[in-house]
């Protein structure tokens, strides 16, 4: 009898935890909203590139077909656990990734999204709620074979957040490359 009773109970308890089990790991869960979550305080930045040059078509001049390097960035909080969302801008300057970098040494191209910008940008994958920057480069010269990308996250208040990834190779679409390159930063501690 007590066995019987136990089954019920374990039968009424799971769909109850499975409610309750939060937002985070479950995007089907009935209490909690469609949207992304309210910014956070994030301490951390980091960027998924794609190598691969994409061809994106220019509506405001005819469709002209541009070159377009695109990626992911997720904002993290002191752990790197769930993405969270933030209410700042963002800046992506691209080096010539055969250059050693420096203080002397300028970007190639810099790309800035407000705040509005960003929040358009925003999209959950799998990982969570993160930034599809796509990277237009009309002039994009086709003899340049990496790139080093670096991102400076702005928060509304607060420090800015960098990441700065190692010379990644640029691929142009026909060629055999495949994968993508990682970076990630953290604030130090204290500030």
């Amino acid at each position: 009898m007590n066995r019987m009773f136990a089954g019920r109970r374990t039968i009424l308890v799971a769909p109850l935890l499975v409610l309750l089990g939060g937002c985070v790991g479950m995007d089907v869960n009935p209490l909690c909203g469609d949207g992304p979550p309210a910014p956070g305080t994030p301490c951390q930045v980091t960027a998924i590139w794609d190598h691969t040059v994409h061809f994106t078509a220019d509506p405001v001049h005819g469709g002209t077909q541009n070159p377009a390097l695109g990626g992911r960035v997720y904002l993290f909080g002191p752990e790197i656990k769930y993405p969270m969302t933030g209410d700042g801008s963002m800046t992506v300057l691209v080096y010539d990734g055969s250059v050693r970098p420096g203080p002397n040494v300028a970007p190639l191209q810099i790309w800035q999204f407000d705040p509005a910008t960003l929040h358009r940008l925003l999209k959950h994958d799998w990982l969570g709620w993160g930034y599809t920057l796509p990277l237009v480069w009309p002039d994009l010269p086709h003899d340049l074979q990496s790139v080093r990308i670096k991102v400076c996250y702005q928060p509304a208040k607060g420090t800015p957040l960098y990441t700065e990834g190692d010379p990644m190779a640029i691929e142009f679409p026909g060629s055999e490359a495949d994968g993508r390159v990682y970076s990630t930063s953290a604030k130090p501690h204290g500030n």
